[in-house]
């Protein structure tokens, strides 16, 4: 597996917490996305000292209406317009919205896409 290093922001969804922030770029931010394992940590000293900044992105967490989409619509348009778009061929799989339940169930077997990220298109 390559490593990537460096990166601005990193977002672990795997629970694995110190895995992640150890290719946060000083400066850069951690998202923890969903509840960390139990025995997952991230050093508190590396955070401090590589001036990072660490970000719970919960869905229990308290915000405002509309956060979550605003926050999905930033990401999305990034992934679909900022990146190559060879690589965003290559790395995310566009669905359309009401497609969204199916994508879901499927998401823990092996009939899961094989594109790491989805983004669902939603009609206006």
């Amino acid at each position: 597996m390559t490593e990537i290093a460096d990166a601005g922001l990193v977002i672990d969804a795997a629970g694995v917490p110190d895995r992640a922030g150890a290719i946060v770029a000083r400066g850069g931010v951690l998202g923890l996305l969903g509840t960390p394992r139990e025995s997952a940590s991230v050093p508190a000293l590396a955070v401090h000292r590589g001036g990072r900044t660490v970000v719970g992105m919960h869905e229990l967490a308290t915000v405002t209406a509309g956060s979550y989409q605003a926050a999905y619509t930033t990401v999305a348009t990034w992934l679909a317009d900022g990146l190559d778009p060879q690589l965003t061929a290559s790395w995310c799989r566009i669905v359309p919205g009401e497609r969204a339940p199916q994508i879901f169930a499927v998401l823990g077997t092996a009939s899961r896409p094989t594109e790491p990220v989805i983004l669902f298109e939603w009609a206006p």
